[in-house]
Parts: structure tokens; C-alpha cells; sequence
């Protein structure tokens, strides 16, 4: 049945997972803004862009079309929605999306910027796309998605800003830590998808109680780094934060908490509260009051773009069987 151009951009959008463009966008935010202290010029915007939605949302396009098996019982309405919008369609916005991406990466004059895109785009597309499909495996998976969609945007924000200056070894490390743990999150209500794909991931194939004793791993590491002096008190909030983010996980495992909506959405509005959490650490290295300010700004965005996101997917009414846009990612 033939869908309208307004239902196929709906699907485009979810295909792209928007929800998602923040991890990448903003490591290179922070990485740019603290490195440049405080410059709201192009570059960061632009750089935003490169990261975020361009970047991100190829990740996503390729890797829904390499991800129908395990999306054919995680998310079936990927499957449904594939027949209106094409692997074909999505391989095409996948390429124009990186060639976009390398195009822009030379307007900032930086040879080791353009080669950090390159990178990002090789892993963009090498973490759902054989020969090496990084994802198939736990022991590549979330490591190398953590590098890609944190470590490196913030490198690259770090450099285009500060060239010749040493890049912050603690939030880099902090960072890589926690969205590790919030990309962990997002197996587990995957974890029949994954088994019927034989995927490894950390929830299959060491439990939930494993999974949740790790997930504690980089607030540990958080408090222990302040008790000994190597962070300042105020990096207590991170840690703060992300214990919060796993109560909740906690409670709705222990069936004390009910979510709104799907299972899935719950988990990822929970570590997108984990994701806050990086930004109040990288906005607050050095607490001025421009810094602050910048920070509770770009925390309302980011928390107004969570949750409208999902009210441009597909509707039920669009026409196409069994839409849900709760579903989305």
C-alpha cells in the first residue's frame, strides 16, 4: 500500500533514532566548549552536526539494515516499516550522510580533525556492517561503541579548540566509563532479539545480577578518584546521578516500578538521565557562572529534544500495520 511522503519522512526520522545523536553530540559539545572556554562559534555547531546527527544517524540507518533477525523480536515494527522505506533507502541516506560528514570535516583546517571523522565514519559503519560487525561480540561492542560515540567526538571537539594542549585525562576517561555503562543498558531489554540473532552481549550471557554489579563500576571509580584526590568533590555528582539512574533500573526489575509507555523507551529515558549526569561533569571542570548557565541551557535541549522526539514518529493512524512509535529508539 502506498504511504505519504510525510508518513515515509516520519519513518526516516525514527529510523535515525534521534534519541541517540546525543551521545556523539555532546562529547564533542563539551569537548569543544571547554576547550575553547566558552566559544559559541560555528565550530561547535557545526561539529554538532558532524557528530551528531549526521554521524549517529548513518550508525543507525546501516545498522537497522544489518539488525532485522534480532529486530525481527526486539522492535517487528522495524520489519514492517523496512517495506515501506527500503535497505536500499537507508544505504543511500547512510553514504550521503558520510559524505557530508568528511565534506564539513575540512572546513576547520585541522588534518587531525578530518582524520578523527574518517575514523568515526570507518566505525560507524564497520560496528553493524560485516567483515568485522564490531557489535556481534560483548567484548567489542560496548567498548568500541563507547569509543565512537563519546571518546572521539570529544577528542575531536578538544583539538579543533586547543591543538597543542594536553587533553583532560579524567572526564575523558569518566565519560568513556559511563556511557559504557548506558550503552550496557540498552542490551537488556534486547536480550531475546540478541539470543534468537546469537549475538554476545554483557546481559545474555552473564546475567542481570552480573550486569548490574558492573553497571556500579564507574561510580565507584568516580568516588574512589574524589576520596583520594584526583577529582574535585563536585565530580560527586556524576557518580550521584547514575546511582539514581540504576535504582530505578533496580526497582522495575524487582516489578516496584511501572513505566510509562514501553519497556524500551523506559530504558532509554533512564540512561539519558545517566547521559545528564556527563554533561553537569563536563560543563562544571570549572564552575564559573557562564559555565553553569551553559550547562542547565543545554540540559533543558537536550531533555526537551528526550522526550518529543518520539512525537514525529509514525502514528497509528499513517496507515501502516501495527505502527507504534513506542517502540522507537
Amino acid at each position: 500500500m502506498a504511504i505519504s511522503l510525510e508518513t515515509r519522512l516520519r519513518i526516516i526520522w525514527y529510523f535515525s533514532c534521534p534519541r541517540t545523536w546525543l551521545y556523539a553530540l555532546l562529547g564533542y559539545h563539551f569537548g569543544y566548549y571547554i576547550g575553547s572556554e566558552g566559544d559559541l562559534g560555528w565550530k561547535l555547531w557545526v561539529g554538532d552536526l558532524i557528530y551528531g546527527a549526521l554521524g549517529t544517524g548513518a550508525t543507525n540507518f546501516i545498522n537497522h539494515v544489518h539488525d532485522q533477525k534480532e529486530d525481527s523480536v526486539n522492535k517487528p515494527i522495524r520489519i514492517t516499516y523496512l517495506k515501506h522505506v527500503t535497505e536500499h533507502d537507508l544505504m543511500v541516506m547512510t553514504w550521503a550522510c558520510y559524505a557530508i560528514c568528511l565534506a564539513l570535516s575540512f572546513l576547520y583546517g585541522n588534518w587531525l580533525f578530518v582524520a578523527l571523522c574518517m575514523l568515526s565514519v570507518f566505525h560507524s559503519h564497520q560496528y553493524s556492517a560485516p567483515p568485522l560487525r564490531l557489535k556481534k561480540s560483548w567484548t567489542t561492542n560496548n567498548l568500541f561503541l563507547s569509543f565512537g560515540s563519546n571518546t572521539i567526538p570529544f577528542i575531536a571537539g578538544w583539538i579543533v579548540s586547543r591543538p597543542v594542549s594536553t587533553i583532560p585525562l579524567a572526564p575523558l576517561i569518566l565519560g568513556f566509563l559511563f556511557i559504557l555503562f548506558t550503552l550496557i543498558s540498552k542490551d537488556v531489554p534486547d536480550i531475546e532479539g540478541d539470543r534468537y540473532a546469537k549475538l554476545s552481549t554483557i546481559p545474555l550471557d552473564f546475567g542481570m545480577m552480573n550486569y548490574q554489579i558492573q553497571a556500579y563500576i564507574p561510580i565507584i571509580c568516580t568516588f574512589v578518584m574524589v576520596l583520594f584526590g584526583f577529582l574535585p568533590i563536585r565530580f560527586n555528582i556524576f557518580g550521584i546521578s547514575t546511582l539514581v539512574a540504576l535504582s530505578i533500573i533496580f526497582l522495575m526489575d524487582k516489578g516496584k516500578l511501572t513505566p510509562h509507555g514501553s519497556r524500551i523507551t523506559h530504558f532509554v529515558k533512564v540512561f539519558t538521565y545517566s547521559q545528564m549526569a556527563n554533561c553537569l561533569l563536563y560543563s562544571l571542570i570549572e564552575p564559573t557562572y557562564s559555565n553553569i548557565i551553559f550547562s542547565a541551557i543545554t540540559a533543558v535541549i537536550t531533555f526537551i529534544f528526550i522526550f518529543t522526539a518520539g512525537f514525529l514518529y509514525p502514528s497509528a493512524s499513517s496507515g501502516i500495520e501495527a505502527a507504534n512509535p513506542q517502540h522507537g529508539g
